[in-house]
């Protein structure tokens, strides 16, 4: 039999089967990408830890991200620092990446604007608690707490005893929220990195309870929190008055809390190497607040109790 390939054959099967050669690349070409698809590691919501530096906040942020090194557990997969840049219009930016559930810290300006016309001196820390859901760190600390007592085996009662948590519970919780994430299909991950990630949420949750208890043996002017009561500024400085009244009840039902963590009040500090205001030469007037997770992996919550962690424990001397 002559197989040779000639160039009248050529041209002939060209001819009648270039339609079927365009559709073996097309589904060849399909193939890969549903192959790149199913491998992938898709991140789910929580998977990914946010955090931004306000305006006319100055940052080394690849300085400062050498030291996050073990800071967040095997869920998180991809860790974002992003600057707002100084010449946004207000709160736009960041109400962009708060309605995208991207907004999990921020390094905001606390420093006071000068006085209103009565009297009133705003400042854009206020701001953020005033529009966006900025956890006060002593509800961040029962939130994580109340987290923990739900793995609790029967009988026992401190929660931040690793020993005292069922590993059942916290091998379901795993398969619960990842069984059917493409890591574990692969055997990237197991039930193993889950009961860690609870080991190690215990002893941060442990030190984060140190930090509000060193706070209480500060004179108020000392602290190391900023504190705020929730719409102060909304209701001081709103121009409409139907405004002003709305925001006066929101006010009237709120109390002073701890909103952030003032990083040039930290003892030893040494965070003005890597976090500034303007031209200034030290960290005066930041503050790292914890925005409240929206997403529904409410797991992952509390790895913003790692990140404020890990600054206190990387610049000052409170842990």
């Amino acid at each position: 039999m002559d197989n040779r390939i000639t160039k009248p054959r050529l041209s002939n099967f060209l001819a009648y089967e270039w339609l079927l050669i365009l559709l073996t690349f097309a589904l060849a070409i399909l193939g890969w990408e549903v192959l790149f698809t199913v491998g992938k590691v898709k991140l789910t919501e929580g998977q990914a830890f946010y955090y931004y530096y306000d305006m006319n906040v100055s940052a080394n942020d690849d300085g400062f991200r050498n030291y996050l090194g073990d800071t967040f557990s095997y869920d998180i997969l991809e860790v974002r620092g992003e600057k707002i840049p100084s010449e946004s219009i207000d709160v736009d930016v960041l109400t962009v990446k708060y309605s995208a559930k991207k907004l999990d810290a921020v390094f905001a300006n606390g420093s006071l604007n000068e006085p209103d016309e009565n009297g009133y001196r705003a400042s854009r820390a206020n701001t953020i608690v005033d529009a966006y859901e900025v956890l006060d760190f002593h509800s961040l600390y029962e939130m994580a707490c109340d987290y923990l007592k739900g793995f609790l085996k029967t009988g026992e009662s401190d929660y931040l005893i690793f020993s005292n948590l069922d590993t059942e519970k916290i091998e379901q919780c795993f398969y619960s929220r990842n069984g059917k994430d493409n890591r574990y299909r692969a055997g990237q991950i197991s039930a193993k990195n889950e009961l860690e990630r609870i080991e190690k949420l215990c002893l941060e949750v442990k030190d984060f309870k140190k930090i509000l208890e060193f706070d209480e043996t500060l004179s108020a002017e000392n602290s190391i929190f900023y504190r705020y009561t929730k719409y102060e500024q909304a209701y001081k400085t709103s121009y409409f008055e139907k405004d002003r009244e709305n925001y006066k009840e929101e006010y009237d039902l709120q109390t002073e809390k701890c909103y952030g963590l003032k990083l040039d009040k930290l003892p030893n500090t040494s965070t003005s190497e890597f976090f500034r205001i303007g031209s200034n030469t030290d960290s005066k007037d930041i503050v790292l607040m914890a925005v409240e997770f929206l997403g529904e992996n409410k797991d992952l919550q509390f790895e913003s109790i790692a990140f404020i962690n890990t600054v206190v424990r990387s610049f000052s001397s409170v842990l």
